[in-house]
């Protein structure tokens, strides 16, 4: 701990950050979020948003307690548009 709270922490103060996150063409895959880290020496994948273990970060599918949500919105053009 710091010198500040040579005691410990009492309490903290909660903020909530809203930080838009965009996959390419719809492939909403941990290992193209800019939160999933690798560690190389271990071989294994990190959520920097609820730092929790990724074991799949190919998956398909976003794992159930990802905290990100999606609007909808498509940022770019399509192709044939």
């Amino acid at each position: 701990m710091s010198e500040e709270f040579k005691n410990g922490v009492s309490w903290f103060t909660k903020g909530i950050a809203n930080v838009p996150i965009f996959f390419p063409e719809n492939k909403i895959r941990c290992q193209y979020c800019p939160f999933c880290r690798s560690e190389n020496d271990l071989k294994r994948f990190w959520c920097r948003l609820t730092n929790q273990m990724i074991y799949n970060p190919y998956s398909a599918e976003l794992p159930e307690n990802c905290p990100i949500s999606f609007s909808g919105e498509i940022i770019g053009c399509k192709k044939g548009e």
